[in-house]
């Protein structure tokens, strides 16, 4: 009774490992019509697909797009596009982005999601204006973003870049406009940009040196995990900036910041992480001059002639833990700070539970706490 069982097994097995080869000597077989195809009919010819191309590119980014030339070769196995002269048109029909160069690879999703997709796509060059108009309406490559809002008016234009593997921009100028505010140009100069998707996890490296009275070069970076950029409340991971040659009051003139925040200059980078959406961590290592900021409403300025030293803040629970590494400072006043190691920890008040907190230093008086902790927002009941 067994053995016809098995019999019948066997020869099914066979059957199916006979169809399943045949399948996959299908696939090998429309695999390889496609890149021969492509590589003897379609890539050699590109120019004659010129039309289409313009028409697929206009519809994923939703904009219009001229292209001066198609050049066409093959990098591995993908094919890869060498665009020249490109120009990305905004709502009104004027250059919003001009592009010397624009070197891509098409990667193979492209056949699977029915949309234009890049293994690889580098913009040597490109020349960028941002501008925000007298209403507080910015505009970046014809894509405008309502300020009151805070929602961009083409949302899918902005999911459209996550679906990338990599995206590189080298020797990029962008000028920033605001006549909202009625200052000159800004100038960022030699902006070098990278972003890495791979799935929900995006990572970018943006340098950049900004123009400014005193020029200032930042290097910003990023490791992030995230699905749409319509729901930012559910990303999380790591943040990180340096700044060098920053002041504060210069920037003034065309960024709004903070009111708590009067005047400081230097250099200083910052670690933040990121939890549903939130800063809920920052690391600060800073070397700064002429400092004046407050750090709540009711309590008095902080007035530094100089300030050194690693401040690190974070969430604990519904409390707060804040501490320092080497932080030197001298107040206006005369106070000085020598190189101190501090750790503060603050829970609130909960239920019956009154607010408490922990001060420890590895060198540091009472008297020198006392004048500290007159400047941070830490409140009894």
């Amino acid at each position: 009774m067994l053995k016809p069982v098995l019999r019948h097994t066997a020869r099914g097995a066979r059957h199916v490992g006979r169809f399943t080869r045949w399948v996959f000597l299908l696939i090998a077989v429309a695999g390889a019509s496609v890149l021969l195809l492509l590589r003897y009919a379609i890539l050699p010819d590109i120019e004659r697909y010129h039309a289409d191309i313009v028409a697929a590119s206009s519809h994923a980014l939703g904009r219009t797009v001229e292209i001066g030339r198609i050049e066409a070769d093959w990098n591995g196995l993908r094919p890869q596009l060498l665009l020249s002269d490109v120009k990305v048109l905004d709502a009104r029909g004027q250059v919003a982005v001009e592009l010397p160069r624009l070197h891509n690879t098409v990667a193979w999703s492209t056949l699977i999601a029915g949309e234009l997709r890049f293994h690889s796509l580098e913009l040597a060059s490109p020349d960028l204006l941002v501008r925000r108009d007298a209403q507080g309406k910015i505009s970046v490559a014809g894509i405008t973003a309502d300020a009151q809002a805070g929602v961009s008016s083409d949302a899918s234009t902005s999911e459209w870049w996550l679906r990338h593997s990599n995206i590189i921009v080298r020797g990029g100028h962008v000028v920033w406009q605001d006549d909202m505010r009625a200052k000159p140009p800004l100038e960022f100069r030699d902006v070098e940009l990278r972003i890495f998707n791979r799935g929900e996890r995006h990572r970018f490296a943006l340098h950049t040196l900004i123009a400014t009275k005193q020029p200032s070069r930042i290097d910003l970076r990023g490791d992030l995990y995230g699905d749409s950029l319509t729901n930012l409340n559910e990303w999380q991971g790591e943040l990180f900036a340096q700044l060098d040659g920053v002041d504060v009051t210069d920037w003034g003139q065309w960024f709004a910041l903070p009111e708590s925040v009067k005047s400081g200059a230097g250099k200083a980078r910052v670690w933040l992480g990121l939890s549903r959406g939130e800063i809920d961590r920052m690391d600060i290592d800073v070397d700064l001059h002429d400092v004046n900021v407050k750090l709540a409403e009711a309590l008095p300025r902080l007035d530094m002639p100089s300030l050194s030293g690693r401040l690190a803040w974070a969430h604990a629970g519904e409390g707060l833990d804040v501490s320092t590494k080497g932080l030197a400072l001298r107040l206006r006043d005369g106070f000085v700070l020598k190189p101190t190691d501090i750790t503060i920890q603050y829970s609130p008040k909960e239920g019956y539970r009154s607010a408490s907190g922990e001060v420890s230093a590895n060198a540091l008086d009472l008297s020198d706490i006392n004048t500290l902790l007159a400047y941070f927002p830490l409140e009894g009941d």
